[in-house]
């Protein structure tokens, strides 16, 4: 093959990349731009129907604050009754209780009265009772006094029979 044949399919070769790039180059251009548009029109939609949700969703929130704002005024209107009913029951309440206290003094003086008297004559009649034992506690103390001589009696003949046992049984043992 001579040179210019080579050069030929070289060229040839260059030409056919060159056209092929270019052919692909204006496909990938018209596929981007394709793309850019479909990108930019759904941009466009999505954006357009998020400020359709935000308008939506302002105008629902005008209306729930609206019922809120009616529900929030109606539960101060019961409030109000419930508070002022309560008012009135409890006036009623304490003046009933004042009544009923003032009943419940005068019974407990009455019985208080009568428990201090009765307590009066409790009191004597221990005092008289507190002078009887003492009379008892000096007889008491006679009767332990007799009762450890006796066993101080008894502790001594004890030891005697310990003692004694004792020499019985080593007696025994020799």
């Amino acid at each position: 093959m001579d040179w210019w044949q080579t050069i030929g399919l070289m060229a040839t070769l260059v030409l056919t990349g060159t056209a092929v790039a270019t052919f692909g180059w204006r496909v990938l251009r018209r596929e981007t731009d394709k793309l850019r548009r479909e990108s930019r029109e759904a941009h466009e939609r999505i954006s357009g129907a998020l400020v359709q949700v935000r308008d939506d969703l302002r105008s629902e929130i005008g209306q729930v604050r609206g019922e809120i704002g009616q529900v929030r005024d109606d539960l101060r209107g019961e409030i109000g009754l419930v508070r002022d009913d309560l008012r009135g029951e409890i006036g009623q309440v304490r003046d009933d209780l004042v009544g009923e206290i003032g009943h419940v003094r005068d019974d407990l003086r009455g019985e208080i009265g009568q428990v201090r008297d009765d307590l009066r004559g409790d009191i004597g009649q221990v005092r008289d009772e507190i002078v009887h034992l003492r009379e008892g506690q000096a007889s008491l103390r006679e009767g332990l006094g007799e009762v450890r001589g006796e066993l101080r009696g008894l502790t001594h003949s004890m030891q005697a029979l310990r003692e004694d046992f004792r020499a019985h049984v080593l007696a025994g043992a020799d």
